[in-house]
C-alpha cells in the first residue's frame, strides 16, 4: 500500500489481522526507487512459505457480464504465464522494464511486475504514468520494453511527435 494511502483497505486488514506493508516512495532518488516497511502489529494466523495453490490476488472486473466480480488468481497459474512469456519474448536479465501500467490492474501485475521478476530482468517503476517523464524516462534509463494498455499506447504516439531524439535513439526492442 503507498504510504499514508488507503486508509480504508488498513482498518480492514488490521481488523482481519491482516498485515499491511507500506510502499515508500524515495524522492530522493531516482525514479522509480522505493522501500518497503510494515507497521502493522498483526501477526499472520498460518505463518509459512505460500504455496503454489494459494491465490496470489484478486482481479476486480466486470468482464462481459457488467457484474462486478473477483477473480482469484492462484501463484501457480501466474508462474505459468510469466514463464511462458518470459520464454516467448526471450527476456533475461540484461533486459530492463519500464513499468507504466498501475498496479492494480492485473495487466500491470500480472505482466508487467510479475515477468521481469521472474526473468530477474531489472524494472523501472514511476510513481506515476505521464506523457513527459514517459519520455524522460525512456531516455534516463534505456529500457528495453514496456507493456501497456490500449490508452497508454494511444497517448504515447500521439506525443511521440514532441520528442524526436528520444523516439529515434530508444532502446526499446518489445512494446
Amino acid at each position: 500500500v503507498a504510504e499514508g494511502e488507503a486508509q480504508s483497505a488498513r482498518r480492514a486488514a488490521d481488523g482481519l489481522g491482516i498485515m499491511t506493508i507500506d510502499l515508500i516512495a524515495r524522492t530522493d532518488q531516482p525514479s522509480g526507487t522505493f522501500k518497503l516497511e510494515s507497521r502493522s502489529s498483526a501477526q499472520c494466523d498460518l505463518p509459512g512459505w505460500g504455496t503454489e495453490a494459494d491465490t496470489a490476488l484478486y482481479i476486480a472486473t466486470s468482464g462481459t457480464t457488467s457484474d462486478h466480480k473477483l477473480i482469484p488468481r492462484k501463484q501457480r497459474h501466474m508462474i505459468a504465464q510469466a514463464r511462458a512469456a518470459v520464454t516467448h519474448f526471450r527476456f533475461t536479465t540484461a533486459d530492463l522494464g519500464l513499468l507504466i501500467m498501475p498496479l492494480f490492474h492485473g495487466h500491470g501485475m500480472e505482466q508487467a511486475l510479475t515477468v521481469p521478476l521472474l526473468a530477474g530482468s531489472g524494472i523501472v517503476c514511476p510513481p506515476v504514468f505521464e506523457i513527459r517523464t514517459f519520455f524522460e524516462n525512456l531516455a534516463r534509463f534505456r529500457p528495453t520494453w514496456y507493456s501497456a494498455g490500449f490508452s497508454h499506447h494511444s497517448a504515447i504516439l500521439d506525443a511521440a511527435g514532441d520528442y524526436p531524439k528520444i523516439v529515434e535513439n530508444n532502446n526499446l526492442r518489445y512494446i
